[in-house]
């Protein structure tokens, strides 16, 4: 199979080369009590020998929780400071940096990978 000419699914769909068949699940909103446990889960798996830690953010093809709260994609109905304007949906994102943050060391790379062709 040449992966290089495969079509691209239209949005929110899967892809059938992978043995996808129709779209995707939209994510319903978490709960502030499960966003919490979910910040708190991204920091207690601490791993021996890692060097540095990044996310990568891509809605179209992975639907990452984290991509979740950003993207405009999954048109959540959100209407507390998780939702609305860009600040709001850039907010979970970054509670989870800060909380990662604060469990590396001083210095420990850190980042989260932003694509920007959400549209293509």
């Amino acid at each position: 199979m040449d992966y290089c000419t495969i079509p691209r699914p239209a949005k929110g769909e899967k892809m059938s080369e992978y043995g996808g068949a129709g779209r995707f699940p939209v994510p319903r909103d978490m709960t502030r009590s499960e966003i919490q446990t979910a910040i708190a889960r991204f920091t207690d798996r601490p791993r021996a020998g890692v060097t540095r830690v990044r996310w990568h953010r891509d809605s179209r093809r992975h639907g990452y929780l984290i991509d979740q709260f950003i993207t405009e994609y999954t048109k959540s109905g959100r209407s507390d400071e998780y939702g609305g304007d860009a600040v709001g949906r850039i907010r979970f994102a970054c509670e989870v940096l800060e909380a990662v943050r604060g469990r590396l060391a001083k210095g420990f790379p850190l980042g989260i990978r932003v694509l920007s062709n959400e549209d293509q």
